[in-house]
């Protein structure tokens, strides 16, 4: 049975194809384009974090803090990000596409933190705690996450002649997927995108 998985992050007029090992670059107009397609990370299970960008000066990150306790004595973690772009200038691309398609991740299972950007200056997180053997529940606290200000004079609004940006998730993508997911795409200029997830198992409940 043959699997096709194709990732594919490009800028500045050149995307770079990754399938079944090779490498191509293809020419495209003045396009920021981060695809994730075919099937690719279909029926992984585990951990999966992935950062893509095509453009320049964009920041992303992904963290994961996962503690076992089963006794319930307690357990002390913390997970934070700051991140700070510089000024997000007017893109000069005439595109700007953060795409999932496909099968992609499809059967996957686990934890899934995936980020995508296409132009400039934009920032993505996924933060995710869980606390195996919790003697408490999770405070509101720790889903604080810190995501610093772009200062810009761009508002990212689709004028006439001005740059296209999309954002796609096609619907046959994570297909009978399970766990958590977590997904960030932003298209354009000076963008903050972050999700949160925090879970505290009490102990008992694992057994």
């Amino acid at each position: 049975m043959s699997r096709n998985h194709l990732l594919c992050s490009g800028f500045f007029g050149i995307s770079a194809l990754l399938t079944l090992g090779t490498a191509v670059a293809l020419p495209l107009p003045n396009t920021a384009q981060s695809i994730i397609s075919d099937n690719a990370l279909g029926n992984v299970h585990g951990v999966m974090q992935s950062n893509m960008a095509a453009g320049s000066n964009n920041l992303q990150a992904n963290i994961a803090n996962i503690i076992m306790s089963p006794s319930g004595q307690g357990a002390a973690t913390s997970a934070g990000v700051e991140q700070q772009a510089g000024s997000a200038n007017p893109s000069s691309f005439t595109q700007q596409q953060t795409k999932i398609l496909g099968r992609a991740f499809q059967g996957a299972n686990g934890l899934m933190s995936i980020n995508q950007a296409a132009g400039t200056s934009n920032a993505e997180a996924n933060r995710i705690q869980v606390v195996m053997g919790a003697a408490q529940p999770v405070s509101n606290q720790i889903l604080a996450q810190s995501l610093s200000g772009i200062s810009s004079n761009s508002k990212n609004k689709s004028t006439e002649g001005g740059p296209s940006s999309q954002v796609v998730v096609a619907a046959t993508a994570f297909h009978n997927a399970g766990g958590i997911a977590q997904v960030n795409q932003t298209s354009g200029s000076g963008n903050a995108a972050a999700n949160s997830f925090a879970l505290g198992v009490a102990p008992g409940v694992m057994q």
